[in-house]
C-alpha cells in the first residue's frame, strides 16, 4: 500500500473545490478530488465554477496551467464571477460573458468583463502558476503570474486598488470561475490544500491567516477559500 497524502482540507477546514454539480462540469474529466480538470470531453466552452461563493472578505487562490493546446494556445480564463451570473449549459461559453464575472486570459494576458477584452497584463502558458486575490470589501481583484502580482498591484492597498484588475460591482456573491476551450487545456487549482493535483507545492509562500498552503504568498489579511475561512 502507498503512503496516505497528508492535506490541509480535512473535516475542520474544507476547503472549495471544482463544482461538479454544474452542467457544464459534466463534460469535464475531473480528478483529484475535482481539483484538476483533465480535458475537456470534446472541443467546446466549458466554465466550471467552485463549491463556496463568499460576499464578503478578501480571498486567495492558485491555479496552475497543465495542458495547451499548441495550435491555438491559451483559450484558458480564470478569475471570479456573481454565482447568480453562471451560466447552466452543457458548453456554457466563457464565464467572463456576463456583467460581473472578471477574468485574465491566458493566450494574451488580457483582462475579460462582459465578454469586453482589455489589454493589461503578461500572457501565461503551460506551468505557470496564476494566483487570485480579491477583495470584497474593497471591490478589487488581482492576478499574479508567478508569485509576481501582474501591473504592479498591491492587494494590501485597500480602496486605493493600487494595480487591480477590476473593480467588482459590489452586494453579490463570488466564487472563482474558470473556462477553456480545447481538450488539451488543462489545469490544477490549489485552493489552500498544498496540492496542485496530486504534485505538492515546491515551496510553502508566507501566510499569516495560517489557512492553508500556497506556492507563493499570500497577501497579508487574505485567506483560503474554506469554511474555517469564512468562519474567521
Amino acid at each position: 500500500a502507498g503512503s496516505p497524502t497528508q492535506t490541509v482540507d480535512n473535516p475542520s477546514s474544507v476547503m472549495a473545490t471544482f463544482n461538479s454539480l454544474t452542467l457544464a462540469a459534466s463534460q469535464w474529466t475531473l480528478a483529484n478530488g475535482n481539483t484538476s480538470t483533465n480535458g475537456n470531453g470534446s472541443n467546446a466552452w466549458r466554465g466550471l465554477i467552485s463549491t463556496l461563493g463568499v460576499t464578503k472578505g478578501k480571498w486567495f487562490f492558485e491555479t496552475k496551467v497543465t495542458g495547451i493546446e499548441a495550435p491555438d494556445p491559451g483559450n484558458i480564463i480564470f478569475g471570479i464571477t456573481d454565482i447568480t451570473q453562471y451560466v447552466q449549459t452543457a458548453s456554457n461559453g466563457p464565464f467572463s460573458e456576463v456583467s460581473r464575472a472578471y477574468g485574465y486570459r491566458a493566450s494574451s494576458g488580457n483582462k475579460v468583463n462582459n465578454a469586453v477584452e482589455t489589454a493589461w497584463g503578461n500572457s501565461y502558458t503551460t506551468n505557470d502558476i496564476i494566483g487570485c486575490a480579491f477583495d470584497l470589501d474593497n471591490n478589487k481583484i488581482y492576478f499574479s503570474k508567478n508569485g509576481t502580482w501582474e501591473t504592479s498591484g498591491d492587494p494590501t492597498s485597500g480602496a486605493a486598488g493600487t494595480g487591480a484588475a477590476f473593480t467588482l460591482a459590489s452586494g453579490y456573491t463570488y466564487t472563482p470561475a474558470f473556462s477553456s476551450y480545447y481538450s488539451a487545456e488543462k489545469y490544477s487549482c490549489n485552493f489552500g490544500n498544498g496540492y496542485f493535483g496530486t504534485t505538492a507545492i515546491s515551496s510553502e509562500g508566507t501566510n499569516a491567516s495560517g489557512i492553508g498552503k500556497f506556492e507563493y504568498d499570500v497577501p497579508t489579511g487574505y485567506t483560503a477559500l474554506s469554511l474555517k475561512g469564512l468562519q474567521e
